[in-house]
């Protein structure tokens, strides 16, 4: 759906979309307010059109899909920082060639790894007792404090 045509009726959808209230995006999208009793009648009426309900709906999802892009890259940033970090990667000199090379970095192994486990719901301060490892992130979950 392309933006409104009224541009008070887009800025209100985006300022809405964006997590403003009815009362700020009203106020936000230039219209003249008496009080703010008046601002939230009118902004509910403007809300309840449908074109604007559908292009807050649109402008969410977009947000939504570019959040979601933004987490992949994270996670899949972070595996190539674990896999490097373990060996897995070669060493690659300035042209792009395998160097035969491998360097070990556990420090940043274990940092990509707690970063990818927060993000799935797993503690990074996990106790451990009598010398078990956690084997999942509920078990995990159970030995923080």
């Amino acid at each position: 759906m392309p933006a409104l045509p009224n541009p008070r009726h887009e800025l209100f959808a985006q300022a809405i979309a964006k997590g403003a209230s009815q009362r700020e995006a009203y106020k936000a999208a230039g219209y003249g307010v008496k009080s703010d009793a008046a601002a939230d009648a009118s902004a509910s009426r403007l809300l309840s059109g449908g074109k604007v309900q559908a292009r807050i709906s649109e402008l969410q999802s977009r947000a939504a899909e570019k959040a979601m892009l933004t987490k992949a890259w994270v996670i899949e940033r972070l595996m190539e920082n674990v896999e490097r970090a373990m060996e897995a990667i070669p060493v690659l000199d300035a042209a792009g060639n395998p160097t035969g090379k491998y360097v070990y970095n556990g420090n940043v192994a274990n940092r990509a790894l707690e970063l990818l486990g927060k993000g799935k719901g797993c503690s990074s301060s996990a106790r451990r007792s009598a010398g078990r490892v956690p084997s999942t992130c509920s078990t995990m979950k159970s030995w923080t404090a």
